[in-house]
């Protein structure tokens, strides 16, 4: 994305800037629907946290942030960086530990 925002800013066009959340846990996926109109979803707490995670980088200013469940199995291979404080997200009682992913 880098590079295509730098080629697009040089041409004189809008970035583009997309958010990422990441959780890690067990999911159901596949395509769902009709025969007149199928959809390929994913259902779980797992892809909700997901959600409510990616939706978090707006107000902290950042582009990928994973979870603490996330980061513990990446065991050290990513760079990142742990949010100081324990974010709320809308819909959970407990706070989570969120790590934002660093890009090199």
């Amino acid at each position: 994305m880098g590079a295509l925002n730098r080629k697009w800013r040089a041409d004189g066009l809008p970035e583009f800037r997309t958010r990422i959340g990441i959780h890690t846990g067990v999911a159901i996926a596949g395509v769902l629907g009709s025969n007149d109109r199928l959809s390929y979803t994913a259902l779980g707490d797992v892809v909700n946290v997901a959600s409510r995670i990616e939706g978090i980088n707006k107000q902290l200013g950042t582009h990928t942030l994973i979870s603490e469940v996330t980061f513990a199995g990446l065991k050290g291979r990513l760079q990142t960086r742990r949010i100081d404080e324990r974010v709320a997200l809308r819909g959970r009682q407990t706070r989570m530990v969120l790590y934002e992913l660093l890009m090199p």
